[in-house]
This record gives C-alpha cells, sequence and structure tokens, in this order.
C-alpha cells in the first residue's frame, strides 16, 4: 500500500502542543484508521527525527537536555534512532505517517539540514508531504516572550524583531524559501487564525491539511502551553532571578520543582484591581511599529505567492497599550504581586517536599502548615491565606481562617 509521509514542522507558537497531544493520545485510533503516529519520536514533539538531520556541530538546548552532547552518545543516539525510524515505518500497515515537530522549521535553519532530512524521508514514504502554520509575528513573539519567561528568563524587555530567535519564528518567508527549495511543491501553508481554519478549530483544519478526520470519539486534551498573564509574567521573571532553571553545572535546579504551575495559575482576563488575575501582555505603541516594519515585506511575499485574494495576510493584529496604559505595562510589581512574590518564595524555599498542583489549595495548607509552627512566622500564614482568598474570592474555609488572622490583629504589609 502506499504511503504519505505528513511533516507537520509549525512553525512554533501556532498549536502545536495542542496538535502533538491530540496525537499522542489518539495514537492507537488513529492507527484503526490508518494513520500512523510515531510516538517514539517524542511525548510531545517528534523532535528526534528533526535530530537526525541536524548539522553536527549544532549543539542546543535539546541535545544537552537529550544527554547527546558528547559526540560518540550523538553518534550512536542518532543511529539507532534513524534505524527505529526505518523499521517502524517500514512495517507499519498505515497509509499515511504524520511526523509533528515545531523544531522542523525553528532549528533545522540551512538548506543543508533541511536536504540531510529529505534523504532520512524520501526513501521510507512513496510521498512526502509538508504542512506549516504562520502566525502574526507580533502574535508570534508575545508567546514566545512568554514562553521564554516559563524556561528561566529574567528580563522584562520585550525582544526587538531582529533578535534571531524572534526571527526564526516570524520570518515567514525565509522559512517557506528554506522548505520549498528541498520540498517543491509539497509545503501546504496555513494560516494560524480561527477564521481560516476549517470549522474554526485547529484540530480540525489540521486533520484536514495532513488528510484524515477528527472522529467524534477521539479524545480532545486541553489546550496546552498558553502564554502566561501579564501579572505572571512579572512574577515568573523575580521568580527565575531567584530560582534559575539550572545550577552552575547545567543541572536542572531540583528546588525549583514545578513553581511554574502555580504561576501559570495567576489568570488573563480579569483587570481587578490588585488581585492574581490580570490583564494580558500588551505590547508598546514602538514595539508594534517596529515588527511591522521589520516584517512588512515578508508578510508581503508570502501574501502574494499563497494567498494573492486577500488584502492583507492576517486579518488580526495585535493592539499596542494605549496612552493611559504605558504605567501598567512598565514591569514594576504591585504591592500584592511584591507581597506574592516574596511569599512564595520563601515558602517554595523552605518546603520539605513536593507540592500539590492546585495554588490556592497549596496556598491554604501552606498558610495552615505555617500556623501549626512548621516553618516562617504567623503574618507569612496570613499573606498566604490572603493570597489563596484572591485565587478563590468564594472559598468558606479561606475566608474564615483571613477572619481570623485579621481578628488577631495580622494585617497586609
Amino acid at each position: 500500500m502506499p504511503k504519505t509521509l505528513v511533516l507537520h514542522i509549525g512553525t512554533e507558537k501556532t498549536g502545536t502542543t495542542s496538535v502533538q497531544d491530540y496525537l499522542r493520545v489518539n495514537a492507537e485510533r488513529l492507527l484503526g484508521r490508518g494513520v500512523f503516529v510515531p510516538t517514539f519520536l517524542g511525548h510531545h514533539s517528534h523532535w528526534w527525527l528533526a535530530f537526525l538531520a541536524y548539522a553536527p556541530e549544532r549543539v542546543d538546548d535539546l541535545v544537552k537536555s537529550n544527554g547527546v552532547v558528547e559526540p560518540a552518545a550523538r553518534e550512536r543516539a542518532a543511529r539507532e534512532m534513524h534505524e527505529r525510524v526505518r523499521s517502524a515505518f517500514a512495517e507499519t500497515d498505515a497509509s499515511r505517517i504524520v511526523v509533528s515537530s515545531e523544531h522542523f522549521s525553528s532549528r533545522l535553519t540551512t538548506d543543508g539540514e533541511v536536504r540531510r532530512l529529505r534523504e532520512i524521508v524520501e526513501p521510507l514514504a512513496d510521498e512526502v508531504r509538508v504542512v506549516v502554520y504562520l502566525r502574526e509575528p507580533m502574535a508570534a513573539a508575545i508567546s514566545l516572550f512568554s514562553t521564554t519567561l516559563r524556561q528561566g528568563r529574567e528580563m522584562l524587555r520585550f525582544p526587538s524583531p531582529d533578535v534571531d530567535d524572534i526571527r526564526a519564528v516570524c520570518d515567514h518567508r525565509s522559512v517557506l524559501e528554506r522548505w520549498e527549495a528541498v520540498f517543491p511543491g509539497r509545503v501546504a501553508v496555513r494560516l494560524f487564525e480561527r477564521g481560516e481554519m476549517v470549522g474554526g478549530d485547529l484540530l480540525s483544519d489540521f486533520a484536514a491539511a495532513a488528510g484524515f478526520e477528527v472522529d467524534a470519539g477521539d479524545e480532545v486534551p486541553e489546550p496546552a502551553n498558553q502564554s502566561l498573564s501579564w501579572p505572571a509574567m512579572k512574577v515568573m521573571a523575580r521568580v527565575n532571578r531567584r530560582l534559575r532553571p539550572f545550577d552552575g553545572q547545567g543541572r536542572p535546579n531540583e528546588r525549583r520543582g514545578n513553581i511554574l504551575r502555580f504561576v501559570e495559575t495567576i489568570k488573563a482576563g480579569s483587570d481587578a484591581g490588585d488581585g492574581v488575575g490580570g490583564r494580558r501582555f500588551k505590547p508598546s505603541p514602538e514595539d508594534v511599529e517596529a515588527f511591522d516594519t521589520y516584517f512588512a515585506e515578508s508578510e508581503a511575499w508570502v501574501r502574494t505567492r499563497y494567498f494573492p485574494e486577500k488584502e492583507r495576510l492576517f486579518a488580526k493584529r495585535v493592539e499596542a497599550y494605549g496612552p493611559g496604559e504605558a504605567g501598567e505595562y512598565s514591569g514594576e510589581l504591585s504591592a500584592f504581586e511584591q507581597e506574592l512574590v516574596r511569599v512564595l518564595l520563601d515558602s517554595w524555599e523552605a518546603r520539605p517536599e513536593s507540592l500539590p498542583s492546585g495554588t490556592a489549595d497549596w496556598m491554604r495548607d501552606m498558610a495552615l502548615r505555617i500556623e501549626a509552627g512548621e516553618t516562617l512566622g504567623m503574618q507569612d500564614a496570613y499573606r498566604l491565606m490572603r493570597a489563596a482568598q484572591r485565587i478563590r474570592p468564594a472559598g468558606g474555609f479561606i475566608g474564615q481562617k483571613v477572619r481570623e488572622y485579621e481578628q488577631a490583629g495580622h494585617r497586609p504589609g
């Protein structure tokens, strides 16, 4: 039976994690419909196939985290994975193989690397197709900004458009020219805008591009890797300064643990005063203009070549903050955010073991432990319980404890 290999190459910040989660949890169901998902290539991103095409001198964070920095280990891992890919692709009875990794587009940055990938995959299938999603540059940059804060960035200055990491994600012409040169006429270009998607849904749109359909019985995971709110970004930058992701030897910092899960729950969408609900990040008017100018030629080229019927490539643009909002996006912490950072870090570093995943529950439980005399002091217990109340204002027990602390004379500050 003829086999078609579909390479989903990103780009980054276009819902790739959601697509990959869907493929992973439905791998068995899809195989029953003639679609093979090689989950051994990675839990989320199928990075290992991209790795096989890396230039020998390329050593990035993924090479380090997968323990293949040393030449001998790298050569052995590449040889073993290449053989596993050949065997799995040859043995499957599925007519369609779907591989998804944003790292194809962001890490294979030379024509030689993309050609090396073609040399690896073309003998394994009768046809190779490439699917790529493009996102409005400023929106993609904001999402990438949030991701770098998740990963350990300490600075809150928004990056300029000429930074290498930004250009790798936002310079769509460069990506398409590189892939079209190696896979001419086989690159399907999609726009990461709901109005452009089949059924207004990313998974349905991706399935249509990849040549299958989402079934009513398929499991649809919750949206993944969503951007942090602006308050969460500010808190995370401060957390990163004190609890860096790696130690001096480049090893993961075990004291950092899963603190990101708690910061993630500082939600966007609520502009309620100094609480932990907060607005999403907005760029400055100057940053918006800089991005529009820098990527204007790239967008015009893509529109003319792939979407000539459109007046503009992306219908929705990111709005800058208004004249009266500059102070909100200065990067300064509000009094409550300062309080949250201090108590969170002090309590986190004092914890004797890992904690449950609910922020309000954790703050409540830590406050009770402090009250029991295990660590810190009663004022810190009060601060944590107040923070839990801001996250869960309707919590009856939390509210009762806050009143008890205040009746005992504790106050903010």
